[in-house]
């Protein structure tokens, strides 16, 4: 009996939007002769993981059942393709699963995280995670890991390991760079990308790893790529060698055997550099990463035969300690035993109790919780997000007491209140329309020739032409610089004013300039989305009212998924248990109400009565009042003066005094749904007030029996404060619409409906400059550009578009229809110019040079920088001397030996520099391109002898450069291949083009060699970080601190070594205030890795460092240290062995700024970081200093409940009470803050040291003026006697005041608040 086929699993791409898995199996079914749908088992159907694809199509896996069909897929190339009619693309069917494939279908809503999944070597993609065996219907992740995590999208990825026969020199560098390239066409540097998981096996870990370290390392694209990843799982990754000696014997000289193969095994030294790279990297990112182990033995592979097979002896491929990097012994929470071989490690078979280990750790990556419940939200619920648990009530609270008729009722909306301003401010994001001032303006009358000649039909487009009109051009040949000419001549206004001269439409010109070289959103889709829109709606405020129908859309949508329905429905429900008709009577009232709820309606009423100013002062006050309504609603009405005086009082001075906070007054009150509710109810006569006493006269309610019975005046209020609650809750949801990001959905959403608006003609004309350097697919944005200037797309809205790119493959098949030119067509005659301006300026060998100017004009394409470094080239052969017979041979030897592309060009100067200069070429060049600081040439040499220095010694000099200003000129010439600018006073890389070569992740390989970029840790932040540290005339400020951090954090390298070798003494020489100690160094520049190094080293260098750490990193922060990497150094030294109370001066200053920091950003940073060092105190009693003095009060509650002296003493002697009456930013605190402040101090015996009994007495009378009870405070004693001696019984219990006790009260109270006295 023959045995049975093993069944294979494929891929089937391109599969349009529209199918489901029936409709994908027919559709298949169709393209194959003898194939029906039920012998196809589509096991996922999904969408592609391109973002970009237009049409978006699916992706599904499949496996046939056993038919002759099928068989014709058992062999072959492993792809096949199908055309079908009706399809713009092919019907793709593969079972080699290269590039990345989604394994389950996940909703754009629930979407959260992106997981890639990596096999090993020599492995198939998908077919190592699954279980041996003929049936291949099951793979574990696809099919069951998936199930626990509806939010994350699992993606394989498959890439090429074969290990015989093999023809491949791929390394693990070129994987991992590979890996990147395709991270980056596949959306992952989008603003808008899913943060990213990893689970790989294997070599695929290593090739994570890899990749990380290079994108670290490399430009803002691939940073932002490692700042998204969160966590990783691998299974059996070497971090110290595979034990693989088999498999080296067996590929024989196979090319992957040095360079792969090597690379991972035992003897490898990549393995142990990568590893120390990828741990520092991985740390300071805080990306959680488990370690999975094998624990069974794997046959080795012999020779038999002819062949080679897994029959030899026992071994362990991947040991404990590599595969978890030591982590088994240290921390052995982050490892996973799996006792399996190291293949079937990954080879989980269905309801295998590992995936749930594998799921576990997965959301302890996201932070998911373990089981999630949603109670179903009822009609009328309050979600327990938007409202005290206390409150979480519902409106079915009343079961409904009546079902008299409703008459048909008029919708009324509830008033939202859309802040213009506000979401315009959303909208303009730091840097979004930077790149148009950064481009240089037009020499002379260059480009001028855009208008003047007939060939170009630029003019005619301008005045009566429709769609597009394309600029292409070649880097460097002037496209930006064009652009910027073009929107700002006033040439092309003028045309476009003549494109409808007898229409009325309005005309907006918007433009957006893409910035590869810029942050995220100058050179993202949202970014030019945020711009577009922003400038249509300041251009026409009108169309505004689009996007607030928009916002409303939301906003009914959200109150709807939580119950929460409108006030309208609430007040009719409401009313029902009080069996009042509805009636037109109801119905007016209803509506009265709802409208008291219009902010701006209200706020207008109550201020017009200001005669004084309405409506000159009006605008700019109201716009303030209506973006400060909801934190006023919330105050109590003695504290809006307060609020209105410190928020306005300078914004506009003369305006705050009492007229006006009764205007404000007036307007909140109207507004106070709870008020304008009992009113209705008085109005109705179904509640009266005696004697202050608020009387219900009737409300029912139905019991379960379907009777009706009286409620409690208890169960009315708590209906009344349910449904105000319930309001709030909808203007909560109303302020986070508001408020949320403006993803990319959103914004498409926002200018289609610009566009397709029917309020008014308009004409809209966009300049976009360099779609080239768009951050994505081209093909989506060609697609986006095509979709907007489509005819009869919008009513009354017609759109054109002028752009400019390079000319790529994909923008001449999209657009070589479309009107347009080519720069470098056209710019012949300026190059020329020169060229030959240029040869003679030089003047040496003329005669030899200008033969060679129609060559190099023709070969620039139009290009001038290739320009310009071909003349200095050509330049360089005719300076030498004694060179008279083959100076014209050199001369062409050099011409033809120049690449016409940039990139090859920058790679022929590297190649040219001699070996023994590339260290210094690499400092140079990796400097310049990291920071954002000039730099001289001197400067420049400095930084390149520093570069070498790795320890200090006390005996040797720190290396000075000695050259003059020339001769550093003419040597960062030499060592850079002309590629720095020396000609300015700064120097600076010579074009935009190379600061991106050299932050390609092959650069370093290309400048070092494979074998020295393996070892090399430093980049440019690590030398420009010594050479400041080294230099006495840089100052240790925020730059430095900045490239010290991005060195540990782009390198994955501490530079502990470096920075301990110096003195304490050399440290205080170079640094200021509390930074003393290569540790407080440190600390001040947020070194986590030095750290951890630091402790390592020695466990209790923290514990007994004598310098402040805390003052280090306070003024870190002042330097420009992050919130969250101080927090992580002050958390990571505490966990080392910090002794919190012996570092009582730094503990003093963290709260003294949570009072000084009071309405800045850092303020809850000081609060929380505060917190947190008080709950890891040990001895209390130890606190010394003013840390008690300066604590906020819940803090300081703490510090005396768990024993901390409440009569320590701060440097002048002082008490915590005097200091709080004395200090002069607690005086300008509320009176009953101070107030309790001083009472707690007192009520754990507390007293007064320093401060004078009128001072104390002053002190009193404030807080007792304002209501306060002061019978704790009264008994405050002095713990040395009173500095100034009365009468006792001058400010006793119970004694009467005088007019001048009153008048002295309220000169206090004056003072106290900061407020001069009235007259």
């Amino acid at each position: 009996m023959a045995s049975l086929a093993k069944e294979k699993v494929y891929r089937l791409r391109n599969l349009p939007l529209h199918v489901d898995r029936q409709s994908a199996a027919e559709l298949l079914a169709t393209c194959v002769d003898d194939l029906a749908p039920h012998q196809i088992r589509i096991s996922s159907l999904a969408n592609d993981v391109d973002p970009w694809a237009r049409p978006p199509t699916k992706t599904a896996t499949l496996t046939f059942h056993e038919t002759r069909a099928a068989s014709r897929f058992n062999s072959g190339p492993g792809e096949w393709d199908f055309p079908v009619p009706g399809l713009s693309k092919p019907l793709i069917l593969d079972s080699h699963f290269r590039g990345l494939t989604s394994l389950n279908e996940v909703s754009a809503t629930e979407h959260q995280y992106d997981c890639i999944v990596l096999s090993g070597l020599g492995s198939h993609p998908f077919g190592s995670w699954q279980p041996h065996g003929q049936n291949k219907s099951f793979m574990w992740v696809r099919d069951e890991l998936s199930q626990f995590f509806p939010s994350i999208r699992f993606v394989l990825y498959g890439y090429d390991t074969t290990l015989s026969p093999s023809s491949s020199f791929q390394t693990a560098l070129d994987l991992g760079n590979s890996l990147i390239d395709l991270l980056k066409a596949h959306g992952w540097t989008s603003p808008t990308a899913k943060p990213l998981l990893f689970l790989a096996h294997s070599l695929g870990g290593v090739i994570v790893k890899q990749a990380l370290v290079m994108l670290a390392g490399s430009g803002q694209k691939e940073t932002y790529i490692a700042s998204i990843i969160r966590g990783i799982i691998f299974f059996g990754v070497p971090s110290q060698g595979m034990n693989i000696p088999d498999i080296i014997t067996m590929l024989g000289e196979q090319p992957n055997v040095d360079a792969l193969v090597k690379d991972i095994s035992e003897k490898s030294d990549y393995l142990l550099h990568l590893e120390k790279r990828f741990a520092g990297i991985s740390y300071l990112r805080t990306i959680k990463v488990y370690w999975g182990y094998e624990t069974r033995t794997t046959r080795s592979v012999v020779s038999v035969g002819n062949t080679y097979s897994r029959e030899g002896k026992n071994t362990v491929l991947v040991t404990k300690e590599s595969a978890t990097s030591g982590f088994c012994h240290t921390d052995p929470h982050y490892t996973i035993q799996i006792d399996e071989n190291h293949s079937d490690m990954v080879k989980f078979t269905h309801g295998d109790y590992r995936i749930r280990v594998v799921a576990s750790k997965l959301r302890d990556i996201c932070g998911i919780k373990e089981i999630v419940t949603r109670s179903p939200v009822g009609l009328g619920h309050i979600p327990l997000e938007d409202v005290d648990d206390s409150f979480a009530g519902s409106r079915n609270y009343l079961k409904g007491a009546s079902n008299l008729p409703v008459p048909p009722r008029n919708k009324i909306p509830d008033p939202l209140y859309w802040d213009r301003d506000f979401i315009l401010e959303a909208l303009q994001v730091d840097g979004l329309d930077d790149r148009f001032s950064q481009i240089e303006s037009r020499l002379g009358h260059t480009f001028d020739w855009i208008y003047d000649k007939s060939s170009i039909s630029l003019s005619q487009w301008l005045q009566r032409g429709r769609g597009i009109f394309w600029i292409s051009g070649k880097p460097g040949s002037g496209k930006s610089t064009l652009m910027k000419f073009l929107l700002r001549d006033p040439r092309t206004s003028e045309l476009l004013h003549h494109w409808h001269p007898m229409s009325s439409a309005r005309q907006i010109i918007a433009s957006f300039f893409f910035h590869y070289r810029g942050n995220l959103v100058q050179k993202s889709f949202e970014g030019l989305l945020r711009s577009i829109i922003l400038q249509i709606l300041k251009a026409e405020p009108s169309l505004f009212s689009i996007v607030c129908s928009a916002l409303e859309e939301q906003y009914l949508e959200r109150t709807k998924e939580r119950g929460l329905d409108d006030l309208q429905s609430d007040l009719y429900h409401f009313c029902k248990g009080f069996q009042i008709r509805e009636d037109e009577k109801l119905q007016e009232e209803v509506s009265a109400v709802i409208q008291s709820q219009e902010t701006r309606s209200s706020a207008r009423r109550a201020l017009r009565r200001l005669s004084s100013w309405y409506p000159a002062q009006y605008p700019a006050i109201e716009k303030e009042l209506l973006r400060h309504k909801d934190t006023m609603m919330e105050l109590q009405s003695d504290e809006i003066a307060q609020y209105l005086e410190t928020s306005w009082g300078q914004q506009f001075p003369g305006y705050m005094g009492p007229e006006f906070e009764s205007a404000v007054r007036e307007w909140i009150s109207s507004m106070d749904l709870e008020r304008q509710i009992h009113q209705l109810l008085v109005r109705f006569g179904l509640e009266s007030s005696v004697n202050g006493h608020v009387k219900f006269l009737k409300f029912n309610e139905m019991n379960d029996e379907g009777e009706t019975e009286e409620l409690s005046k208890e169960g009315v209020e708590r209906n009344i404060k349910t449904m105000c609650l319930r309001h709030k809750a909808r203007n909560r949801v109303r302020v986070a619409i508001q408020a949320q990001e403006w993803s990319r959905t959103r914004l498409e959403d926002i200018l289609h409906r610009l566009c397709g608006q029917r309020l008014v003609d308009l004409d809209l004309c966009l300049f976009l400059d360099a779609l080239d350097e768009y951050d994505g697919r081209p093909e989506f944005i060609t697609g986006f550009l095509k979709d907007l200037t489509k005819e009869a797309c919008f009513p009354r809205t017609e759109i054109r578009i002028l752009f400019s790119s390079r000319p790529w493959n994909v923008f001449r098949e999209e657009f070589s229809s479309c009107e347009g030119l080519r720069v470098h067509d056209h710019t012949e005659n300026d190059i020329r110019s020169f060229c030959i301006s240029s040869i003679f300026a030089n003047g040496r060998l003329t005669h030899l040079l200008l033969p060679m100017v129609e060559e190099v004009v023709s070969r620039a394409s139009g290009v001038f920088l290739w320009v310009k470094m071909v003349l200095c080239d050509l330049f360089a052969i005719t300076a030498i001397e004694d060179r008279h017979g083959t100076v014209e041979e050199d001369l062409r030897r050099k011409l033809d030996s120049i690449p016409d592309q940039l990139d090859d060009y920058y790679a022929t100067i590297i190649m040219r520099i001699s070996e023994s200069c590339r260290w210094d070429t690499y400092v140079a060049l990796e400097s310049l391109a990291r920071t954002a600081n000039m730099l001289t040439a001197v400067e420049l040499v400095g930084v390149i002898k520093h570069s070498l220095i790795r320890r200090w010694s006390a005996t040797a000099p720190i290396l000075q450069p000695d050259l003059s200003p020339k001769d550093a000129e003419h040597f960062i010439r030499d060592i850079s291949g002309c590629l720095v600018d020396t000609e300015s006073k700064y120097v600076q890389l010579m074009h935009q083009t190379v600061k991106d070569f050299i932050e390609d992740p092959q650069f370093r390989r290309m400048v070092l060699g494979k074998e020295r970029c393996q070892i090399i840790k430093e980049n440019g932040h690590s030398f420009l970080a010594k050479y400041m540290f080294l230099s006495f005339n840089k100052p240790l400020d925020s730059v430095f601190s900045f490239h010290a951090r991005e060195s540990e954090r782009t390198t994955g390298a501490s530079q502990y070594k470096f920075f301990s070798s110096f003195s304490p003494q050399h440290i205080h020489m170079r640094c200021s205030g509390h930074i003393t100690s290569p540790l407080t160094l440190a600390m001040f520049a947020g070194l986590q890795l030095y750290l951890k190094d630091a402790h390592r080293d020695d466990q209790h260098v923290i514990a007994n460092c004598s310098g402040s750490l805390l003052c280090a990193v306070t003024r870190g922060i002042h330097l420009g240290l992050q919130h969250e990497d101080a927090r992580k150094m002050i958390e990571s030294s505490v966990e080392k062995g910090f002794h919190v109370e012996r570092d009582s001066v730094g503990l003093a200053d963290i709260m003294s700024r949570t009072w000084t920091s009071h309405g800045s950003s850092d303020a809850s940073f000081y609060f929380s970081i505060a917190h947190y060092l008080v709950d890891q105190i040990r001895q209390y009693e130890r606190i010394e200093g003013p840390v008690l003095h300066y604590a906020p009060r819940d803090i300081a509650e703490v510090l005396l409940e768990r024993g901390a002296d409440p009569n320590a003493k701060d440097t002048f002697g002082r008490s915590p009470i005097d200091y709080a009456i004395s200090f002069d930013e607690r005086r300008s605190s509320k009176a009953k803050d101070l107030h309790n402040l001083c009472e707690l101090y007192a009520r754990y015996g507390g007293k007064l040291h320093k401060m004078a009994v009128d001072n104390w007495r002053d002190a009193i009378q404030h807080f007792e003026y304002n209501h306060l009870n002061c019978s704790e405070l009264r008994r405050v004693g002095w713990s040395r006697g009173p500095r100034v001696k009365v009468e006792s019984s001058s400010y006793g219990e119970g004694e009467r005041r005088t007019a001048r006790d009153y008048r002295t009260e309220c000169d206090t109270n004056n003072r106290l608040t900061k407020r001069p006295r009235r007259i």
